[in-house]
C-alpha cells in the first residue's frame, strides 16, 4: 500500500472513531453551557420604610428570577429565611419597636422544579420606630373628681394615693350604693382607654392593712390591678382600690364605711 492509500485508511478510520464516540449525545453550545452555570446576579435594595413592627423592603426585578429569599438577622448574628416571594417588595410584621434589624434579599432561578439561589444583595439595616404611648385621659373626665388633700396625705396613704389623677370619695353611710357608682365609673373610664388604644391586662387583687392617725389598723385598702399596655409597650398601672375601716375607726375624718378611688400610676 502506498503512502497516500495509507493516509486515506487512516482518515477514514479517524472519522469513524470520531462519530462513534458523540454518538447519543447533544452538542451544547459554550456559551448556553456558561450561563447555565452562572448565579443570576444580586438584587438591588431600592427603598425601605419602617414603623415601629413592620417595614416595607422593595428591589429591583433581577431578569431570570422565579421568586426572591428574604434572610433575616437579628441580635443572635445569624441569618434566618423570613420567608420566599415572587413579587419585589415584601412586608415584615411583628418586629419590636426601638430595635435594629438587618436583611438581605436573593434572587431564586428554578430549573426541572428546584429552585437555585443566585447572588445575595448587600445587608442592609433598619431600625423600628419608638411607640409614642398617648397621653392617658384625665379620669377627671369620666366623673371622678380630684382626691381631697388631707386624704393623700393620711400616713401609709401618702405614697400609694400622691400620684393619683382623682377618685371617687363616699361614705358607706352617706350612699350605701356609692361603691357601685365607683365600679360604674371605673368601667367607663376602661372603656375610654380602650377605645384610645390601650390594653387592660388584669392581675390578681390583693389587700392591705390601713392604719389611722393613731398608727392602729383601722381596716384594710382592696387593690384591683391592671397593667395597662400600648402597641406591646408599657404605659402604666391602673387600679380600682377602696378603703373598709373598721367599725368605730376614722381615717382622714371619715367613719366607717368604703372610701373608693382611682388611681393611675405613670412608668415616667
Amino acid at each position: 500500500m502506498n503512502s497516500r492509500k495509507m493516509i486515506c485508511a487512516l482518515m477514514i478510520l479517524f472519522l469513524s472513531l470520531t462519530r462513534a464516540g458523540t454518538a447519543g449525545y447533544d452538542m451544547i453550545p459554550a456559551a448556553a453551557v456558561s450561563a447555565a452555570s452562572e448565579k443570576l446576579p444580586a438584587p438591588v435594595i431600592s427603598k425601605t420604610v419602617t414603623g415601629t413592627d413592620n417595614t416595607v423592603i422593595s428591589w429591583k426585578k433581577v431578569n431570570g428570577a422565579k421568586k426572591y429569599r428574604i434572610y433575616r438577622q437579628e441580635q443572635s448574628k445569624q441569618w434566618f429565611v423570613y420567608g420566599e416571594v415572587e413579587d419585589t417588595s415584601v412586608t415584615v410584621s411583628s418586629l419590636s419597636d426601638s430595635m435594629i434589624y438587618y436583611f438581605r434579599v436573593v434572587p431564586l432561578s428554578e430549573k426541572n422544579g428546584k429552585l437555585t439561589e443566585g447572588k445575595s444583595s448587600k445587608k442592609i439595616k433598619i431600625k423600628t420606630k419608638a411607640v409614642k404611648v398617648p397621653k392617658l385621659p384625665h379620669p377627671q373626665n369620666y366623673g371622678f373628681s380630684a382626691l381631697p388633700e388631707k386624704y393623700r396625705s393620711t400616713g401609709e396613704a401618702n405614697e400609694q394615693y400622691s400620684n393619683h389623677f382623682g377618685g371617687y370619695l363616699e361614705t358607706a353611710s352617706a350612699d350605701p350604693h356609692f361603691l357601685e357608682k365607683g365600679a360604674e365609673l371605673f368601667d367607663g373610664y376602661c372603656r375610654a382607654l380602650e377605645k384610645k388604644g390601650f390594653l387592660l391586662i388584669s392581675e390578681p387583687a390583693y389587700a392591705e392593712p390601713t392604719k389611722d392617725e393613731n398608727g392602729k389598723t383601722a381596716g384594710y385598702t382592696m387593690y384591683i390591678p391592671y397593667k395597662l399596655m400600648y402597641r406591646g409597650k408599657y404605659a402604666a398601672d391602673l387600679s380600682f382600690s377602696f378603703i373598709c375601716v373598721y367599725d368605730g375607726s376614722k381615717i382622714s375624718g371619715y367613719d366607717a364605711g368604703y372610701i373608693s378611688s382611682c388611681m393611675v400610676f405613670l412608668d415616667l
